[in-house]
């Protein structure tokens, strides 16, 4: 194998996405590494609802679903001009492109990063996790390598996917701390309620952030719980309110519940400047990307204390055990509106350094070794 190996990185999520954002940081650490690096969208409307990628090669499909049947051509006639050595695949349901390439560019490695196992875990008798599974998921097994992004991911893909003794490393996240960094001086309490001013937040002193999906597993109830017992503060949601929420916010009646979408990482950012909280009530993350983010830009943070949120976080910010337990999110935001330190600095640094460029950049370096050298 030549010394600089062709890495191809491909993920069906666009940047405004955690998955979107682990894609770009990957494709830069190999790029950083000095390897001959590119980056592939599978872009489908499903999940990219904004401008096509501004990095990188596309290949389209007009939706999910058909993008299971007409990106097997598409990725196949794209290789026989990149010809890459090996190929990353971010998300783990693109697994069902791995046999088939495995038969057709048998000289390509193919790495799966796998998240989480949560289709198995939370919903075992839901059809659409099932299928899911058994179209997307269950074709990676072709794959010659498997990394995890957390201790908690791999023992549990090994415990309820039959997976025993998988020697695929934990390889964790990286996070850009060129984007997700302090701003240089304290953001003031006057400047929080000129931004959410300009967002057209009116008549609110203090800010609560949550950054998710509208998954049952992410327990947004909580969030909005949190709302409605704080009605002066503002609690801003990045992610789709979809019907679901919407009639539970009109339900609870709340006035002060905002949603964002689609934003840049440079946007997520800012948004994480110009709160005083962010919350993550989850009952279970395979790594928990938005309150290392965050504590990161000098943000405190509140989680659920579970899966690979406690493995991270545990010591470094409050959690709450069970994830909605109410009172200690409360008592979280009551306790940094009074100046209190919520964060030990000292740990939170150490996970920064475990979260680096340059240690992702060695334990990717080490898997290169043991699958290209």
């Amino acid at each position: 194998m030549q010394n600089n190996p062709k890495i191809l990185v491909v993920c069906d999520k666009d940047a405004s996405t955690s998955f979107g954002r682990l894609s770009l940081d990957i494709y830069g650490t190999f790029k950083k590494m000095g390897m001959d690096a590119s980056l592939l969208w599978l872009m489908t409307p499903d999940y990219f609802h904004g401008a096509e990628p501004t990095m990188g090669d596309v290949l389209k499909a007009p939706s999910f679903l058909r993008g299971f049947f007409c990106f097997r051509q598409k990725v196949n006639a794209f290789l026989q001009n990149a010809k890459p050595d090996l190929i990353f695949w971010v998300c783990p349901e693109l697994g069902f492109l791995v046999p088939g390439i495995k038969k057709n560019f048998p000289q390509i490695k193919n790495v799966v990063m796998v998240h989480d196992a949560f289709p198995k875990i939370l919903y075992p008798n839901s059809l659409k996790y099932k299928l899911i599974y058994r179209l997307f998921l269950k074709p990676a097994a072709a794959a010659d390598y498997f990394v995890y992004n957390s201790r908690y991911s791999k023992a549990s893909i090994e415990a309820n996917y039959k997976v025993p003794n998988n020697e695929g490393p934990v390889i964790g996240c990286p996070v850009n701390f060129e984007v997700f960094r302090k701003p240089e001086a304290p953001v003031t309490r006057e400047e929080k309620k000129s931004f959410w001013q300009g967002k057209g937040l009116q008549g609110y002193d203090s800010f609560c952030l949550n950054v998710s999906l509208d998954e049952p597993r992410k327990n947004i109830e909580t969030f909005l719980q949190m709302a409605e017992k704080r009605p002066n503060t503002a609690f801003v949601r990045v992610g789709v309110l979809t019907p679901r929420l919407k009639q539970l916010i009109a339900v609870m009646k709340l006035k002060n519940v905002f949603h964002f979408t689609h934003l840049s990482a440079a946007e997520i950012r800012d948004f994480y400047w110009h709160v005083d909280l962010l919350v993550f009530p989850s009952f279970y993350e395979g790594f928990g990307l938005p309150p290392v983010e965050a504590i990161a830009a000098g943000t405190p943070a509140v989680c659920g204390g579970n899966t690979a949120l406690k493995e991270n976080l545990e010591g470094i910010c409050p959690l709450a055990e069970p994830a909605d337990k109410l009172d200690v999110y409360l008592m979280a935001l009551d306790d940094v509106l009074a100046g209190k330190e919520v964060v030990d600095s000292v740990k939170a640094e150490k996970l920064f350094e475990y979260c680096s460029n340059q240690a992702f950049s060695n334990r990717l370096q080490a898997l290169l070794k043991h699958l290209l050298f």
